[in-house]
């Protein structure tokens, strides 16, 4: 999956508004801008792709949270 999938089905899982809030609030992202995502109505895809959004989940917090990279996997040479 893309990041950005990832983040939507991140987003998706933290429910409502107030629980969306307080995932972006625990991952660093600063009140104004988690609220500023919060409120968003345009859709859950649209939601994954703002700015706070990817700052808050970035590719480091993906390794961090276990996943591995398939960019890094297929660039990594095999002798």
């Amino acid at each position: 999956m893309a990041a950005s999938q990832l983040r939507c089905y991140r987003l998706k899982q933290s429910g409502r508004r107030y629980g969306r809030y307080k995932l972006l609030r625990s991952l660093g992202v600063t009140n104004q801008e988690s609220w500023n995502v919060v409120m968003y109505t345009q859709g859950w895809w649209a939601m994954s792709n703002k700015q706070a959004v990817s700052k808050g989940m970035s590719n480091e917090w993906f390794i961090r949270q276990g996943l591995r990279s398939i960019y890094a996997e297929m660039t990594r040479k095999k002798y």
